[in-house]
């Protein structure tokens, strides 16, 4: 894919596709010429003098900063921030675009890729589980290949030799991870995990609980109640602040306490 490239991107540069992808690239002599990082300051650097990149993105704000003035020597124009990967990738116009960004950090990256650059090696498999029909569309909307690198999705592609429609169903199977001898009833008891059920994913208890506990809230005994002290129960007037409570201290503190009021007294002892 990328021996026919004039120019090449690669986001998550220090990683371990990201490294992968400057050997083979290197050695096809295809220019790099944007590269895209987070906070590794010293692979990075490496990088920037090795390759010396037209753009170069940092994600880690520190980390650009300690870059800057070895950027500036090379002659590298250098992003940083949040939107650091699409500002770059929005001057780099490269031919082929390689995202090794790891989870779903990578999403975003992958929609920028898909609009600025002419095709997409992905190695981010986060981006289609998280966002398939998006990624997809945006694909479609501009006119955009998508090539599957390393991971589940480019095994199916080369199983399947580029031909989707050649297989009628496709059962992945899980090879580990946070559910893994994970059975469906562990699942539905625990609170921190959503299951899809017929291709259906109902968010509204979750999404609910969230916004309710976002809401100020004051203990009432009726709907005309100014509320009630939440120590003691006392109904409070209106304004009124119950002086029942006092901030408790640790006792392991009280040494300390009397150091100070002696301190405060006079008494160095």
């Amino acid at each position: 894919m990328i021996e026919n490239s004039k120019t090449l991107a690669v986001l998550g540069s220090t990683g371990s596709i990201g490294r992968q992808t400057i050997d083979v690239a290197r050695y096809r002599k295809v220019k790099i010429n944007a590269i895209a990082f987070g906070s590794n300051y010293e692979i990075g650097r490496e990088q920037l003098n090795t390759i010396k990149p037209e753009y170069c993105a940092v994600s880690n704000v520190e980390t650009a900063k300690k870059l800057s003035d070895e950027a500036k020597r090379i002659g590298t124009e250098l992003f940083c921030g949040e939107n650091c990967i699409d500002e770059m990738l929005s001057k780099a116009q490269s031919d082929v675009c390689i995202n090794g960004i790891g989870g779903f950090d990578g999403l975003m990256p992958t929609l920028s890729a898909l609009k600025y650059c002419k095709r997409l090696g992905l190695a981010n498999k986060e981006s289609l589980v998280a966002a398939g029909d998006i990624v997809k569309s945006e694909a479609k909307k501009y006119g955009k290949e998508i090539i599957p690198v390393d991971s589940e999705h480019s095994a199916i592609f080369r199983c399947i030799g580029g031909n989707v429609n050649a297989v009628n169903k496709l059962i992945i199977t899980c090879s580990g991870g946070a559910f893994y001898e994970k059975k469906l009833a562990e699942l539905e008891d625990e609170d921190d995990y959503l299951i899809i059920k017929r291709g259906m994913l109902d968010i509204d208890e979750a999404l609910r609980e969230a916004i309710y506990l976002e809401f100020p809230y004051r203990l009432l005994c009726s709907e005309d109640c100014p509320g009630l002290c939440p120590h003691c129960g006392k109904k409070l007037r209106k304004g009124e602040v119950c002086g029942c409570h006092k901030r408790e201290t640790d006792p392991r503190w009280d040494k300390l306490k009397k150091l100070l009021e002696n301190e405060e007294n006079g008494d160095e002892k």
